[in-house]
């Protein structure tokens, strides 16, 4: 984001009740030239896309156009300092901070009996919501008003008493700074992909797993370490791609937040991830009964928050509720209803675009060109796997970029592309090679269309015949429950038996559904 873009994004990201605490603030605040900073604020707020060239045309021959860069500058400090103002009054934190503050100007004064009443309902805060680096700051002002009463009693024993209190809060902090770690280890090897693929990633999680914290959730001190427990334990179990292990403890961390009301409004962009987790899991799980509860809590949430829903809580929904939905209908089979969702899901990323995360664009993309592939529709799906590619460069998940290059070349295939296949094949296998993350699966296929299907005389005896040797490989090859992550994105065993019996896609993964049900 370039510096000047900083401000059209502050100003983009703030709630409406935001927008409206900052126009009374600006107006009780700034002395003269109130009214040209909020013609600034509103005519950037308007704007789609920051345009600065526009910005000067409106401005320009006033005061405000004058100096354009440090106005700019000047209202970007403004409105934090004014939204540090309205924060005290929602956010726990700052509220607590507020009070330290208070409490320290107040002892400044000498008033020693009015910093005790307000550092009573501090600590009585810090506590309830188990804000412990902020309770240490407590007890240091506890302490600085004991021995400044002359006329306290067992005064060695109430101060001996301070300090075994921070060495029980001091232990607990230190228990979660633990809980972090490992967290933060897990995340550092699996944040790129879903699932382990060598023997040397699965190694390293096996040792950080043998931890004694990791062996029994009563090591977790606090609710803050039985989250770094129940994450820990979740994501091992979903990189080893055993989902039925990992589900209970996504489970747990929503019962958690859920279990305190107050973490829901204090964390709710958390809540909504723990959420969506949570119904990612049920689906690979096929609980699709858990489904509606998890979106009906999702979509409840802007109705609770009221007018503290601020858009970024409104992109998270939208992006997690329809890739869940989404899913459950595709998981289901149920395709009509997935179709008739795309114009919403199209309508939402276009009110949301750039604001959704990357990595939930990419699944959107990811399930769009499979829907299509499903339907036949392989020009529209072509479409959204060149969106898809075309954004490989941004940091996402590389194994979903992966995965849609190979896809690219069923639609190629499909399409009857043979005369532009052979360069694909070539950039494809350049492209996995230079990461060295290539499956066996992804290797077999790119040898098979190299070697086989653009080479084989095409003739529907011939074709037959590649498809079926093609399929007894990759069989082979998914015994590796390493291989099995392609088969979560794209049935493509599947599509083989498609081709072998020259039917329809949908027909052959329909019929598999009625079998597993029956």
């Amino acid at each position: 984001m370039k510096n000047k873009d900083a401000l059209f994004q502050l100003i983009k990201s703030l709630s409406n009740n935001e927008k409206r605490y900052f126009t009374l603030f600006a107006a009780r605040h700034i002395i003269g030239d109130k009214n040209n900073y909020l013609k600034l604020f509103e005519a950037i707020d308007k704007q789609k896309t920051y345009n600065e060239k526009k910005l000067a045309e409106l401005f320009a021959h006033t005061p405000m156009g004058d100096n354009l860069r440090m106005n700019r500058h000047y209202l970007y400090k403004l409105i934090l300092k004014s939204m540090r103002l309205y924060r005290s009054e929602t956010s726990i934190d700052t509220r607590l901070k507020g009070s330290l503050n208070d409490i320290e100007f107040l002892y400044e004064k000498g008033l020693y009996a009015q910093c005790d009443k307000i550092l009573s309902k501090t600590k009585e805060l810090a506590v309830k919501y188990e804000k412990y680096e902020l309770l240490i700051e407590v007890l240091r002002w506890e302490r600085n008003l004991l021995v400044m009463d002359s006329m306290v009693r067992d005064l060695r024993q109430k101060i001996e008493a301070i300090y075994e209190e921070q060495e029980a809060v001091l232990k607990k902090m230190q228990n979660i700074a633990d809980y972090r770690r490992l967290a933060d280890t897990l995340f550092s090897i699996t944040m790129l992909t879903e699932r382990s693929r060598n023997e040397n990633e699965t190694r390293e999680l096996d040792t950080m797993m043998s931890n004694r914290l990791l062996q029994d959730e009563r090591y977790a001190l606090t609710n803050e370490a039985k989250w770094g427990f129940y994450y820990i334990h979740a994501t091992f179990h979903d990189y080893a791609g055993n989902h039925l292990k990992s589900y209970p403890y996504h489970k747990q961390l929503v019962e958690l937040i859920e279990s305190s009301p107050w973490q829901i409004q204090e964390h709710t962009h958390v809540y909504i991830l723990k959420l969506y987790n949570l119904g990612k899991i049920s689906c690979r799980l096929a609980m699709y009964g858990e489904l509606l509860p998890i979106l009906k809590k999702m979509r409840n949430i802007p109705e609770k928050l009221g007018s503290k829903c601020s858009e970024g809580i409104k992109v998270k929904i939208f992006e997690r509720s329809y890739l869940i939905e989404l899913n459950m209908y595709m998981d289901t089979y149920s395709f009509e209803k997935a179709i008739s969702l795309i114009s919403e899901i199209e309508k939402g990323m276009e009110e949301f675009k750039g604001k959704i995360g990357k990595e939930y664009e990419v699944v959107f993309y990811l399930d769009l060109v499979y829907l299509y592939i499903i339907q036949q529709e392989y020009n529209k799906a072509l479409v959204w796997i060149n969106k898809l590619i075309n954004d490989a460069d941004t940091g996402a998940r590389q194994d979903v970029y992966c995965i849609a290059r190979i896809l690219n070349l069923i639609i190629h295939y499909e399409l009857g592309n043979e005369d532009v296949m052979e360069h694909l094949v070539k950039s494809t296998y350049s492209y996995l090679y230079k990461r060295n993350r290539l499956y066996k699966v992804e290797t077999c296929i790119l040898n098979f269309i190299r070697t086989k299907l653009l080479k084989v005389n095409p003739t529907r005896v011939r074709q037959i015949d590649a498809f079926k040797e093609l399929k007894t490989e990759l069989e082979e090859i998914m015994r590796d429950p390493f291989e099995m992550k392609f088969l979560e994105n794209f049935d493509l065993i599947s599509w083989l038996e498609s081709k072998i019996g020259n039917r329809p896609f949908a027909e052959v993964v329909r019929e598999k559904a009625e079998l597993r049900t029956e």
